[in-house]
């Protein structure tokens, strides 16, 4: 099993950090994720699946010491950083994405453009035959990591890809389930025996993604002929419908799979595939709530879906968090969140009578979660600080008098905690 070192820790080292209070009979358990699998670091130090559970503790003091954690962890890795290695990738992307949730764009950038600069001098993409099952899936992992990494994190801050698809790539990750099975020094399952897993399926997904991604910048940077956009738009719609059309169906949105896959420890991975399913489609179709663009045969139509899936993503980050083990608590839901409101918003301004109630309804419940990922992210804390204000400032204006609904808002809107202006 490969162990999660941030760096090469001494004993010394870890006795500088803050404790955290133990569960019980915690052992060596391990921790599996889109990265391979972790294992801790002894028996005398927390397990990594504690050191997570320090952001998401329901006590700010607990909760207070991650900070001390990130910076500890920020020096050792640096101390350690021309060690090129499995391991300081796995670091670096850890690393990176506390930064992210910092509201630290450019570090989190820095950190990950290592990692993705350290995987390819190892070669991760390369299948070795002799490795035994659990190395090679995590190789697999870590560089699919880095390709999804490379998708979300290169458009924030409009910078060049370092991840094609053409550029050589390891198979897609196993079923999760099979993984979560194997055992230090089994052999590699062969890819015939088994269904694809969850992050098989996102993988697909976010390729789709960075073609969305591409559409809208290209829009952004100068104007399209509209036969062009409709193109274009038509044919990432086909693709989304294909993928949704081809999900097993023991993996298709429903209830019953969703407790299926929380029985099984996937809920949160389960849940986080069709919210991205539903952004991705929001963002394709996002273009056509503005009521000046031209027409066009699909304007309806487009619209149209951009709302459903808005308040699909609405309703299924509700019910991840009526589920065990399923809420949607990673730091980017926060900006899926946002864009989310932003089309409920204009189904409350714009919409017609019979659409208000249920754009109500999902609005107030984006905010309560938005209010509660606030807690754990920094970065959705100054992201709804810039949004949330003129949300409110929208309702009020354009809704007939006081209600009940924006009494409410405005009661969340309270509860952020806004920078002061520098």
């Amino acid at each position: 099993m490969i162990s999660l070192t941030l760096c090469s820790m001494s004993q010394r080292s870890a006795a500088t950090l803050p404790m955290v209070p133990r569960r019980k009979q915690c052992g060596m358990a391990s921790w599996v994720s889109p990265l391979g699998r972790f294992s801790s670091l002894s028996t005398n130090w927390p397990t990594i699946d504690e050191l997570l559970r320090l952001r998401f503790s329901a006590h700010a003091e607990i909760r207070a010491q991650g900070a001390e954690f990130a910076m500890e962890s920020k020096r050792l890795l640096k101390a350690d950083l021309e060690r090129i290695c499995l391991e300081n990738v796995q670091a670096c992307i850890l690393i990176g994405n506390l930064c992210g949730a910092e509201a630290n764009a450019d570090s989190e950038s820095l950190f990950f453009g290592i990692a993705m600069r350290m995987a390819r001098l190892l070669h991760l993409a390369v299948e070795v035959p002799s490795e035994d099952g659990i190395t090679r899936e995590t190789k697999r992992r870590v560089w699919w990591t880095l390709y999804m990494i490379d998708r979300w994190s290169s458009a924030g801050l409009g910078l060049p890809r370092q991840f094609y698809n053409d550029c050589g790539s390891p198979d897609l990750p196993m079923n999760e389930l099979v993984f979560h099975r194997l055992k230090e020094g089994d052999p590699n399952p062969s890819a015939s025996s088994q269904r694809a897993g969850l992050w098989a399926h996102m993988i697909t997904l976010v390729t789709i993604f960075g073609h969305i991604q591409d559409l809208n910048q290209h829009l952004a940077r100068e104007d399209l002929e509209e036969d062009y956009i409709e193109s274009a738009v038509c044919g990432l719609a086909e693709s989304l419908e294909r993928f949704d059309n081809g999900l097993p169906s023991d993996v298709q949105l429903t209830f019953d799979n969703l407790a299926t896959h929380a029985r099984q420890g996937v809920g949160r991975t389960f849940v986080a595939l069709h919210l991205g399913f539903h952004h991705y489609a929001t963002l394709l179709y996002f273009q056509y709530l503005d009521t000046q663009r031209p027409a066009s045969p699909n304007k309806v139509l487009y619209a149209n879906r951009c709302k459903n899936h808005a308040a699909a993503f609405s309703d299924l980050l509700r019910t991840s968090h009526e589920y065990k083990d399923c809420a949607a608590v990673y730091n980017i839901v926060g900006h899926m969140t946002v864009v989310s409101s932003s089309v409920l918003l204009h189904t409350l301004l714009f919409g017609e009578d019979d659409e208000l109630p249920s754009a109500r309804r999902r609005l107030e419940s984006n905010f309560e979660l938005l209010v509660k990922l606030r807690n754990y992210w920094p970065s959705v804390r100054l992201m709804v600080s810039s949004v949330v204000p003129s949300v409110s400032s929208l309702l009020i204006r354009y809704l007939d008098g006081p209600s009940l609904y924006v009494s409410k808002c405005l009661l969340l809107v309270s509860k952020f905690e806004y920078p002061q202006d520098r």
